[in-house]
Protein backbone atom coordinates (compact mmCIF):
# COMPACT_ATOMS: atom_id res chain seq x y z
CA UNK A 1 0.00 0.00 0.00
CA UNK A 2 0.97 3.54 -0.88
CA UNK A 3 2.23 6.23 1.63
CA UNK A 4 -1.39 7.87 2.43
CA UNK A 5 -0.85 11.80 1.58
CA UNK A 6 -2.65 14.09 4.07
CA UNK A 7 -5.18 16.67 1.74
CA UNK A 8 -3.60 20.45 2.11
CA UNK A 9 -4.64 22.10 -0.94
CA UNK A 10 -8.37 22.19 -1.83
CA UNK A 11 -10.86 22.91 -3.82
CA UNK A 12 -13.43 26.08 -2.92
CA UNK A 13 -16.23 23.87 -4.53
CA UNK A 14 -16.31 21.10 -1.73
CA UNK A 15 -17.00 20.71 1.45
CA UNK A 16 -14.53 17.63 1.67
CA UNK A 17 -11.06 16.40 0.51
CA UNK A 18 -10.11 14.16 -1.91
CA UNK A 19 -10.19 10.19 -0.67
CA UNK A 20 -6.10 10.49 -0.50
CA UNK A 21 -6.51 12.42 3.24
CA UNK A 22 -6.36 9.79 6.41
CA UNK A 23 -9.20 11.78 7.97
CA UNK A 24 -10.83 13.79 5.37
CA UNK A 25 -11.97 17.54 6.04
CA UNK A 26 -14.06 18.65 8.67
CA UNK A 27 -15.50 21.98 10.39
CA UNK A 28 -12.22 22.46 12.78
CA UNK A 29 -10.08 23.26 9.51
CA UNK A 30 -9.73 27.07 9.48
CA UNK A 31 -11.30 27.74 5.86
CA UNK A 32 -14.36 25.73 7.05
CA UNK A 33 -14.89 27.20 10.59
CA UNK A 34 -14.55 30.59 9.33
CA UNK A 35 -14.38 32.23 5.73
CA UNK A 36 -11.20 33.56 6.41
CA UNK A 37 -7.67 33.58 7.97
CA UNK A 38 -7.85 35.86 11.48
CA UNK A 39 -6.82 36.55 15.13
CA UNK A 40 -3.97 37.69 16.62
CA UNK A 41 -0.39 35.79 16.47
CA UNK A 42 -1.27 34.26 19.50
CA UNK A 43 -4.46 32.06 17.93
CA UNK A 44 -2.65 31.41 14.56
CA UNK A 45 -1.84 27.94 15.32
CA UNK A 46 -5.64 27.14 15.88
CA UNK A 47 -6.08 28.47 12.44
CA UNK A 48 -3.23 27.91 10.18
CA UNK A 49 -3.60 24.87 8.20
CA UNK A 50 -0.09 23.22 7.99
CA UNK A 51 1.01 20.11 5.69
CA UNK A 52 0.15 17.00 8.66
CA UNK A 53 3.72 15.08 7.93
CA UNK A 54 3.15 12.02 9.30
CA UNK A 55 0.26 10.08 11.26
CA UNK A 56 1.40 11.51 14.14
CA UNK A 57 0.48 14.81 13.61
CA UNK A 58 -2.84 14.05 12.25
CA UNK A 59 -3.75 12.15 15.73
CA UNK A 60 -2.43 15.36 17.45
CA UNK A 61 -4.91 17.38 15.12
CA UNK A 62 -7.58 14.63 15.60
CA UNK A 63 -6.56 14.78 19.68
CA UNK A 64 -7.60 18.61 19.71
CA UNK A 65 -10.62 17.96 18.08
CA UNK A 66 -11.73 15.79 20.56
CA UNK A 67 -11.27 17.70 23.63
CA UNK A 68 -12.83 20.66 21.97
CA UNK A 69 -16.20 18.29 21.33
CA UNK A 70 -16.23 16.92 24.77
CA UNK A 71 -16.05 20.14 26.23
CA UNK A 72 -19.43 20.96 23.78
CA UNK A 73 -20.87 17.51 24.75
CA UNK A 74 -20.14 18.45 28.51
CA UNK A 75 -21.70 22.26 28.20
CA UNK A 76 -25.05 20.31 26.22
CA UNK A 77 -25.02 18.27 29.38
CA UNK A 78 -25.23 20.63 31.42
CA UNK A 79 -27.66 22.82 29.78
CA UNK A 80 -30.17 20.00 29.59
CA UNK A 81 -29.99 19.16 33.24
CA UNK A 82 -30.85 22.87 34.26
CA UNK A 83 -33.80 22.80 31.88
CA UNK A 84 -32.80 26.50 30.71
CA UNK A 85 -35.84 27.70 29.31
CA UNK A 86 -35.93 30.40 25.79
CA UNK A 87 -38.93 32.23 26.85
CA UNK A 88 -38.24 36.03 27.57
CA UNK A 89 -38.95 36.88 31.48
CA UNK A 90 -39.38 39.55 33.38
CA UNK A 91 -36.77 40.89 35.98
CA UNK A 92 -39.10 38.89 39.09
CA UNK A 93 -39.30 35.93 36.74
CA UNK A 94 -42.55 35.80 35.12
CA UNK A 95 -43.21 35.55 31.26
CA UNK A 96 -42.71 38.98 29.66
CA UNK A 97 -45.53 39.73 27.05
CA UNK A 98 -44.51 41.06 23.78
CA UNK A 99 -46.69 44.07 24.75
CA UNK A 100 -44.66 45.10 27.57
CA UNK A 101 -41.24 44.84 25.75
CA UNK A 102 -39.17 47.47 26.88
CA UNK A 103 -42.16 49.02 29.73
CA UNK A 104 -41.67 49.12 33.57
CA UNK A 105 -44.90 47.76 35.85
CA UNK A 106 -45.99 51.50 35.72
CA UNK A 107 -47.07 51.30 31.74
CA UNK A 108 -44.36 54.19 30.99
CA UNK A 109 -42.02 54.16 28.20
CA UNK A 110 -38.23 52.97 29.35
CA UNK A 111 -35.82 53.85 26.94
CA UNK A 112 -37.76 52.87 23.50
CA UNK A 113 -38.36 54.92 20.82
CA UNK A 114 -42.25 55.07 19.82
CA UNK A 115 -41.19 56.64 16.47
CA UNK A 116 -42.67 54.09 13.59
CA UNK A 117 -40.51 55.91 11.07
CA UNK A 118 -37.53 54.79 12.54
CA UNK A 119 -37.96 51.09 11.76
CA UNK A 120 -38.56 49.48 8.20
CA UNK A 121 -42.43 50.12 7.64
CA UNK A 122 -42.54 46.86 6.16
CA UNK A 123 -41.71 44.60 9.47
CA UNK A 124 -41.33 47.10 12.18
CA UNK A 125 -41.06 44.15 14.73
CA UNK A 126 -38.04 45.18 16.98
CA UNK A 127 -38.26 48.41 18.70
CA UNK A 128 -35.35 50.91 18.89
CA UNK A 129 -33.72 51.22 22.79
CA UNK A 130 -32.41 54.69 22.64
CA UNK A 131 -30.87 54.45 26.07
CA UNK A 132 -26.93 55.44 26.04
CA UNK A 133 -26.55 52.45 28.92
CA UNK A 134 -27.41 48.91 27.22
CA UNK A 135 -31.14 47.43 28.08
CA UNK A 136 -32.00 44.21 30.32
CA UNK A 137 -32.20 41.96 27.63
CA UNK A 138 -35.30 40.61 29.46
CA UNK A 139 -36.60 43.83 27.88
CA UNK A 140 -35.95 42.38 24.54
CA UNK A 141 -36.23 41.88 21.80
CA UNK A 142 -34.58 45.37 21.06
CA UNK A 143 -32.08 47.16 18.46
CA UNK A 144 -29.20 49.82 18.97
CA UNK A 145 -27.50 52.01 16.65
CA UNK A 146 -23.95 51.34 16.30
CA UNK A 147 -21.48 53.44 17.72
CA UNK A 148 -18.53 52.72 14.96
CA UNK A 149 -16.44 51.74 18.08
CA UNK A 150 -15.44 48.91 20.32
CA UNK A 151 -15.07 46.58 17.18
CA UNK A 152 -10.98 45.10 16.93
CA UNK A 153 -10.08 45.63 13.32
CA UNK A 154 -6.81 45.67 11.43
CA UNK A 155 -4.43 48.21 12.25
CA UNK A 156 -0.54 48.67 10.75
CA UNK A 157 2.39 49.17 10.03
CA UNK A 158 3.11 45.64 8.50
CA UNK A 159 -0.18 44.10 9.96
CA UNK A 160 0.93 40.77 7.76
CA UNK A 161 4.02 40.34 10.19
CA UNK A 162 2.88 42.12 13.49
CA UNK A 163 -0.61 41.40 13.66
CA UNK A 164 -1.52 44.70 15.69
CA UNK A 165 -5.26 45.57 16.24
CA UNK A 166 -7.25 48.58 17.45
CA UNK A 167 -10.29 49.53 18.48
CA UNK A 168 -12.33 51.36 15.67
CA UNK A 169 -13.26 54.52 15.81
CA UNK A 170 -16.22 55.18 13.52
CA UNK A 171 -18.71 53.64 10.96
CA UNK A 172 -19.67 54.66 7.46
CA UNK A 173 -23.43 54.04 7.44
CA UNK A 174 -25.95 54.15 10.59
CA UNK A 175 -28.62 51.96 11.92
CA UNK A 176 -31.88 52.82 10.52
CA UNK A 177 -33.59 49.49 11.78
CA UNK A 178 -33.38 45.74 12.17
CA UNK A 179 -35.91 43.35 12.18
CA UNK A 180 -36.32 39.40 11.59
CA UNK A 181 -38.92 37.83 9.56
CA UNK A 182 -39.28 34.43 8.68
CA UNK A 183 -41.20 32.24 5.66
CA UNK A 184 -42.10 28.50 4.39
CA UNK A 185 -38.92 29.35 2.01
CA UNK A 186 -35.39 30.73 2.69
CA UNK A 187 -35.59 34.51 2.29
CA UNK A 188 -32.67 35.68 -0.12
CA UNK A 189 -33.76 38.63 -1.28
CA UNK A 190 -35.68 41.58 1.02
CA UNK A 191 -35.79 44.58 -1.61
CA UNK A 192 -38.08 43.77 -3.99
CA UNK A 193 -39.80 41.44 -2.16
CA UNK A 194 -40.45 41.81 1.62
CA UNK A 195 -39.45 45.74 0.63
CA UNK A 196 -41.37 47.11 -2.50
CA UNK A 197 -38.66 49.45 -4.13
CA UNK A 198 -41.58 52.06 -4.12
CA UNK A 199 -41.93 51.72 -0.73
CA UNK A 200 -38.43 52.69 0.42
CA UNK A 201 -39.71 56.24 1.02
CA UNK A 202 -39.48 56.23 4.74
CA UNK A 203 -35.72 55.24 4.86
CA UNK A 204 -34.73 57.14 2.24
CA UNK A 205 -35.49 60.09 4.17
CA UNK A 206 -33.27 58.79 7.46
CA UNK A 207 -30.63 58.22 5.30
CA UNK A 208 -28.31 61.21 5.45
CA UNK A 209 -31.01 63.29 6.70
CA UNK A 210 -30.82 66.80 6.58
CA UNK A 211 -31.27 67.02 10.63
CA UNK A 212 -27.89 65.53 11.56
CA UNK A 213 -25.72 66.64 8.30
CA UNK A 214 -23.18 68.89 8.16
CA UNK A 215 -24.56 72.34 7.42
CA UNK A 216 -21.80 74.48 6.66
CA UNK A 217 -21.95 77.44 3.94
CA UNK A 218 -26.08 77.22 4.63
CA UNK A 219 -26.72 73.86 2.66
CA UNK A 220 -26.87 70.28 4.49
CA UNK A 221 -25.18 67.69 2.67
CA UNK A 222 -27.46 64.94 1.45
CA UNK A 223 -27.15 61.87 -0.53
CA UNK A 224 -28.10 62.69 -4.11
CA UNK A 225 -28.01 60.74 -7.72
CA UNK A 226 -24.32 60.07 -9.20
CA UNK A 227 -23.53 60.23 -5.76
CA UNK A 228 -20.34 57.41 -5.52
CA UNK A 229 -21.74 55.32 -2.91
CA UNK A 230 -25.12 54.06 -1.86
CA UNK A 231 -27.66 56.11 -0.05
CA UNK A 232 -28.74 53.19 1.79
CA UNK A 233 -27.18 49.41 2.78
CA UNK A 234 -29.15 46.51 3.64
CA UNK A 235 -28.14 43.29 5.23
CA UNK A 236 -29.74 39.76 5.28
CA UNK A 237 -28.52 37.75 7.78
CA UNK A 238 -30.18 34.46 7.29
CA UNK A 239 -30.01 31.76 9.87
CA UNK A 240 -30.77 28.43 10.04
CA UNK A 241 -32.68 26.68 12.82
CA UNK A 242 -30.53 22.92 11.97
CA UNK A 243 -27.25 22.03 10.79
CA UNK A 244 -28.15 20.58 7.99
CA UNK A 245 -26.39 17.78 8.27
CA UNK A 246 -29.86 15.48 7.24
CA UNK A 247 -29.94 16.44 3.72
CA UNK A 248 -34.04 15.61 3.28
CA UNK A 249 -34.79 17.89 6.32
CA UNK A 250 -36.56 21.59 5.06
CA UNK A 251 -34.87 24.17 7.44
CA UNK A 252 -36.16 28.02 6.11
CA UNK A 253 -34.80 29.44 9.13
CA UNK A 254 -35.52 33.16 9.97
CA UNK A 255 -33.76 36.22 8.60
CA UNK A 256 -32.31 38.93 10.68
CA UNK A 257 -32.78 42.73 8.19
CA UNK A 258 -30.90 45.60 8.84
CA UNK A 259 -30.82 48.57 6.97
CA UNK A 260 -28.46 51.38 7.68
CA UNK A 261 -28.03 54.88 6.02
CA UNK A 262 -24.92 56.78 4.78
CA UNK A 263 -24.27 59.44 7.26
CA UNK A 264 -23.26 63.20 6.44
CA UNK A 265 -19.57 62.49 7.62
CA UNK A 266 -19.31 59.40 4.52
CA UNK A 267 -21.05 62.55 2.48
CA UNK A 268 -18.28 65.14 3.09
CA UNK A 269 -15.35 62.64 2.68
CA UNK A 270 -16.95 61.76 -0.80
CA UNK A 271 -16.22 65.32 -1.80
CA UNK A 272 -12.80 65.01 -1.99
CA UNK A 273 -11.92 60.85 -1.91
CA UNK A 274 -8.05 61.82 -3.31
CA UNK A 275 -7.77 62.29 0.66
CA UNK A 276 -10.82 60.48 2.10
CA UNK A 277 -10.23 58.42 4.12
CA UNK A 278 -9.13 54.26 3.22
CA UNK A 279 -12.43 52.79 4.39
CA UNK A 280 -14.25 54.71 1.94
CA UNK A 281 -11.94 54.17 -1.05
CA UNK A 282 -12.15 50.63 -0.19
CA UNK A 283 -15.97 50.82 0.30
CA UNK A 284 -16.16 52.22 -3.36
CA UNK A 285 -13.91 49.71 -4.99
CA UNK A 286 -15.97 47.45 -3.77
CA UNK A 287 -19.52 49.10 -4.39
CA UNK A 288 -17.84 49.09 -7.74
CA UNK A 289 -17.51 45.24 -8.23
CA UNK A 290 -19.63 42.52 -10.17
CA UNK A 291 -23.35 42.06 -8.60
CA UNK A 292 -26.73 40.83 -9.26
CA UNK A 293 -29.53 42.39 -10.13
CA UNK A 294 -32.88 42.87 -8.28
CA UNK A 295 -35.21 40.14 -9.51
CA UNK A 296 -32.62 38.54 -10.80
CA UNK A 297 -31.68 34.26 -10.84
CA UNK A 298 -30.12 33.55 -7.82
CA UNK A 299 -27.63 31.40 -9.42
CA UNK A 300 -26.03 34.80 -11.20
CA UNK A 301 -22.66 34.06 -10.89
CA UNK A 302 -22.58 38.09 -9.96
CA UNK A 303 -24.38 37.90 -7.20
CA UNK A 304 -21.93 35.51 -5.12
CA UNK A 305 -19.12 37.29 -3.47
CA UNK A 306 -16.78 34.36 -3.77
CA UNK A 307 -16.47 35.77 -7.30
CA UNK A 308 -14.59 38.34 -5.15
CA UNK A 309 -12.19 35.77 -4.37
CA UNK A 310 -8.51 36.21 -6.11
CA UNK A 311 -7.97 32.35 -6.44
CA UNK A 312 -4.19 30.80 -5.67
CA UNK A 313 -4.31 34.36 -2.88
CA UNK A 314 -4.59 33.52 1.05
CA UNK A 315 -7.70 35.14 1.98
CA UNK A 316 -6.44 36.91 4.78
CA UNK A 317 -3.80 38.68 2.24
CA UNK A 318 -6.74 40.21 0.17
CA UNK A 319 -8.36 43.49 0.21
CA UNK A 320 -11.54 43.95 -0.82
CA UNK A 321 -13.57 41.68 0.80
CA UNK A 322 -16.65 41.92 3.31
CA UNK A 323 -16.01 41.15 6.58
CA UNK A 324 -18.76 40.17 9.64
CA UNK A 325 -18.24 39.94 12.93
CA UNK A 326 -20.44 39.46 16.04
CA UNK A 327 -19.20 40.35 19.48
CA UNK A 328 -21.31 38.61 22.56
CA UNK A 329 -20.72 41.74 25.26
CA UNK A 330 -21.95 38.87 28.26
CA UNK A 331 -20.63 35.60 27.76
CA UNK A 332 -20.82 35.04 31.41
CA UNK A 333 -24.41 35.44 31.28
CA UNK A 334 -25.04 33.44 28.37
CA UNK A 335 -23.06 30.60 30.02
CA UNK A 336 -20.43 30.44 26.86
CA UNK A 337 -17.81 27.38 27.56
CA UNK A 338 -14.49 28.76 28.22
CA UNK A 339 -13.54 26.69 25.01
CA UNK A 340 -15.57 28.59 22.74
CA UNK A 341 -15.23 32.30 24.17
CA UNK A 342 -12.21 32.75 22.27
CA UNK A 343 -14.04 32.82 19.22
CA UNK A 344 -16.17 35.71 20.96
CA UNK A 345 -15.66 38.54 18.18
CA UNK A 346 -13.44 36.45 15.77
CA UNK A 347 -14.40 38.31 12.30
CA UNK A 348 -15.03 36.02 8.99
CA UNK A 349 -14.68 37.06 5.32
CA UNK A 350 -18.13 36.67 3.80
CA UNK A 351 -17.33 34.72 0.42
CA UNK A 352 -18.78 32.26 -0.26
CA UNK A 353 -21.65 32.23 1.95
CA UNK A 354 -22.71 35.77 0.75
CA UNK A 355 -24.59 37.70 -1.80
CA UNK A 356 -24.58 41.01 -3.33
CA UNK A 357 -27.78 42.57 -5.32
CA UNK A 358 -27.12 46.49 -6.40
CA UNK A 359 -29.90 48.76 -7.33
CA UNK A 360 -29.21 49.85 -11.53
CA UNK A 361 -29.55 53.19 -9.67
CA UNK A 362 -27.04 52.68 -7.31
CA UNK A 363 -29.00 54.12 -4.64
CA UNK A 364 -29.00 51.06 -2.50
CA UNK A 365 -27.09 47.52 -2.20
CA UNK A 366 -28.53 44.22 -0.04
CA UNK A 367 -25.67 42.31 1.34
CA UNK A 368 -27.05 38.74 2.05
CA UNK A 369 -25.01 36.49 4.79
CA UNK A 370 -26.11 32.90 4.21
CA UNK A 371 -24.74 30.68 7.74
CA UNK A 372 -26.51 27.49 5.64
CA UNK A 373 -22.99 27.87 3.91
CA UNK A 374 -20.99 27.93 7.54
CA UNK A 375 -18.86 24.75 8.80
CA UNK A 376 -20.70 22.46 10.37
CA UNK A 377 -19.10 23.26 13.69
CA UNK A 378 -20.68 27.11 13.60
CA UNK A 379 -23.78 25.75 12.50
CA UNK A 380 -23.94 22.77 15.40
CA UNK A 381 -23.19 25.94 17.91
CA UNK A 382 -25.91 28.22 16.47
CA UNK A 383 -28.65 25.31 17.39
CA UNK A 384 -27.38 24.70 20.29
CA UNK A 385 -26.71 28.12 21.94
CA UNK A 386 -29.91 29.80 20.38
CA UNK A 387 -31.39 28.58 23.40
CA UNK A 388 -29.51 31.44 25.42
CA UNK A 389 -29.69 34.32 22.67
CA UNK A 390 -32.58 35.84 24.61
CA UNK A 391 -30.00 36.86 27.19
CA UNK A 392 -27.34 37.92 25.08
CA UNK A 393 -26.14 41.36 24.18
CA UNK A 394 -24.67 41.39 20.58
CA UNK A 395 -22.76 43.93 18.97
CA UNK A 396 -23.15 43.08 14.85
CA UNK A 397 -20.45 44.52 12.58
CA UNK A 398 -19.30 45.08 9.04
CA UNK A 399 -16.10 46.55 6.93
CA UNK A 400 -14.03 45.63 4.06
CA UNK A 401 -11.16 43.89 4.62
CA UNK A 402 -7.68 46.46 4.08
CA UNK A 403 -4.55 44.86 3.54
CA UNK A 404 -2.09 47.45 3.03
CA UNK A 405 -0.69 50.11 5.56
CA UNK A 406 -1.61 53.03 3.40
CA UNK A 407 -5.69 51.21 3.67
CA UNK A 408 -5.17 50.98 7.57
CA UNK A 409 -6.41 51.22 10.09
CA UNK A 410 -9.60 49.40 9.38
CA UNK A 411 -13.00 51.15 9.63
CA UNK A 412 -16.40 49.72 10.03
CA UNK A 413 -18.88 49.97 7.55
CA UNK A 414 -21.59 49.42 9.71
CA UNK A 415 -22.86 48.08 13.04
CA UNK A 416 -25.89 47.92 15.34
CA UNK A 417 -26.58 46.07 18.79
CA UNK A 418 -29.00 43.48 19.32
CA UNK A 419 -30.35 42.69 22.85
CA UNK A 420 -32.58 39.49 23.95
CA UNK A 421 -33.71 38.15 20.46
CA UNK A 422 -35.40 35.25 20.37
CA UNK A 423 -35.26 33.17 17.30
CA UNK A 424 -37.89 31.25 17.99
CA UNK A 425 -40.74 33.53 18.83
CA UNK A 426 -39.49 36.93 17.60
CA UNK A 427 -39.27 36.21 13.68
CA UNK A 428 -43.16 37.63 12.69
CA UNK A 429 -44.12 35.20 9.53
CA UNK A 430 -43.92 37.08 6.50
CA UNK A 431 -47.00 36.42 3.92
CA UNK A 432 -46.33 37.34 0.27
CA UNK A 433 -49.09 39.95 -1.16
CA UNK A 434 -49.30 40.72 -4.78
CA UNK A 435 -48.29 44.42 -5.25
CA UNK A 436 -50.44 46.08 -7.75
CA UNK A 437 -48.18 49.55 -8.52
CA UNK A 438 -50.99 52.40 -8.79
CA UNK A 439 -51.82 53.14 -12.27
CA UNK A 440 -50.08 57.05 -12.76
CA UNK A 441 -52.58 59.52 -14.04
CA UNK A 442 -52.80 60.89 -17.52
CA UNK A 443 -52.03 64.90 -17.70
CA UNK A 444 -53.91 66.93 -19.75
Amino acid sequence: MGAVQACIQRDRGRECCDATSLFGEDAFYRDNFYDCEEGTATQDHLFRIKPLKSVRDQARLKYSKTRTFTSFAYFRAKKDLCACTSQTRKHDGSPLSRNNLGRSNSGKNFGISSAQSSSCPYLNNMPEWTEEENPHCTDGPLWQKGTGTGIMVRNGPDYKKNRLKSPSTWAMYEALSLDAVKHSEKLDSIIGTIVPESKLADIRRQAGSASSADCSGGRPLEWKPGCALPRIICINLMLPYGTGVTPWSKDDGCSVVGFFGVTPETLHHLRDLDNAPACVRLFKDFFEGPAGKPGGPTDDPDRSLDRRLMKGKKQDEQGGLLKAVAYCQNPEDVNLPEAFRKFNGKPCLVTRSGYIVKDPNNEWIELGIDVRRFSLLARKCLQSFRGMLPKAKLHYGFWIQATEDEDQPEALLCDVFCHGFNMDSDPIPYEPEVYVEPMRQLSD
